[in-house]
């Protein structure tokens, strides 16, 4: 029977050594406002974290197996800088959307959507989406005034001429967005509502099937330096045409004075800015 109490008593350390652990590991998360679980191999948060949830200003999960997020994500009161990549989750809780977060890193996941309350995320200024099989934005995203950049590419997004199913066209309110991602998307047409944007620099919508681009969006994105077409069916000599292309060209040229002639055609696979692919 001895054989008995020593399992019992093995086992008795290695739960106090586990509560011990966290214990310390909640101190560290009050005190530095900081929480890393990267590479834990999680599949729910642990309680330490949900406990000091309202002191945590950084969280950072990315790499586990996370299929959901706990409704008391709210509880994150001041939460600034959210890492989430690299873990399955299938959905967000609306309490995910939460007025002081600025960075949101959920790309490398299994969302098909975002909820309706994305739009009460005020401060967002980054927002990273890529690499999930996402079908559309609510229309809310118009409502992320501070929004910077956004990266949904390799994604399931598609629009046709008159039916956009995937909700960009919402973004033209976003005034502040500089960079936009939307490559290996299904998007055939550029709304012509984001000729809004006027502080967008940088538009990357390689391998869809756009075949044009509006006149709007390039002569009224007043600062928009790099637009990348690779792959799709828009050609040099169609771009060239179309009106608001000498303003767009004017505003590249400034950019690449240094590295590039006038020259920024590509063959035939159709348009890029990013030159050095090809042209080195």
């Amino acid at each position: 029977m001895n054989w008995i109490s020593e399992w019992f008593d093995k086992k008795g350390r290695e739960f106090n050594k586990l509560i011990q652990g966290d214990s310390v590991k909640r101190e560290k998360a009050l005190a530095t406002g900081i929480v890393s679980l990267r590479d834990s191999g999680l599949k729910t948060f642990p309680e330490y974290v949900l406990t000091a949830s309202s002191k945590v200003k950084v969280l950072d999960a990315t790499n586990n197996d996370l299929q959901e997020l706990p409704d008391s994500f709210s509880d994150f009161r001041i939460l600034q800088k959210v890492h989430l990549a690299h873990n399955k989750l299938k959905g967000l809780p609306p309490s995910i959307c939460l007025q002081t977060i600025t960075i949101l890193h959920l790309e490398h996941n299994r969302l098909q959507r975002v909820p309706e309350s994305l739009g009460m995320l005020k401060k967002l200024r980054r927002l990273e989406l890529h690499h999930n099989p996402l079908v559309e934005f609510p229309s809310s995203i118009g409502d992320l005034q501070c929004l910077e950049i956004l990266d949904a590419s390799h994604c399931h997004l598609e629009s046709n001429e008159g039916r956009d199913r995937s909700g960009l066209a919402a973004l033209a309110r976003c005034a502040l967005l500089t960079e936009l991602r939307l490559n290996n998307n299904k998007l055939a047409c550029i709304p012509e509502a984001w000729s809004n944007l006027k502080r967008l620099k940088t538009l990357a919508l390689d391998f869809n099937p756009i075949k044009t681009v509006p006149s709007a969006v390039l002569r009224d994105c007043c600062v928009l330096q790099s637009i990348s077409l690779t792959n799709t069916s828009v050609t040099a000599d169609e771009l060239k045409e179309v009106p608001g292309w000498d303003r767009y060209e004017a505003r590249r040229q400034g950019k690449h004075t240094k590295q590039i002639t006038s020259n920024v055609m590509l063959p035939s696979k159709g348009f890029d800015d990013g030159l050095d692919h090809t042209m080195q």
